[in-house]
């Protein structure tokens, strides 16, 4: 006896596929493919919205976070590096902080290194 193998999109297709020949109420094909209808529903709109696309997994990585360094100071602490190789992420500092002293807010050395 072979062992059936199935990924979550499939199973959603099959979820998709099933509500739109008909003949079954969302509460028992939900009941059927063991989801709950809340999920049923999500489902339901993700497809009515996007298509097959709306059906795969999306990314959970958040779009933004509140401690990430700015664009600019990573720029100007790669061309530090750059430029002196040999140095740590202390005298890095020390040296753009001395430069651009306009800038108030470093990264901690750690982040730096």
């Amino acid at each position: 006896m072979a062992w059936k193998e199935t990924n979550v999109f499939e199973e959603r297709m099959k979820f998709v596929v099933a509500w739109k020949r008909g003949g079954w109420s969302l509460t028992d094909l939900c009941h059927e493919f063991n989801i709950s209808r809340v999920t049923g529903y999500k489902y339901l709109k993700q497809y009515k919205l996007y298509g097959i696309d709306g059906l795969k997994d999306k990314s959970r990585r958040p779009k933004y976070h509140p401690h990430q360094t700015r664009k600019k100071i990573i720029e100007l602490i790669l061309q530090e590096r750059k430029d002196h190789p040999r140095w740590g992420a202390r005298k890095l500092l020390a040296s753009l902080s001395a430069r651009f002293h306009m800038i108030r807010k470093w990264p901690h050395p750690s982040t730096v290194g």
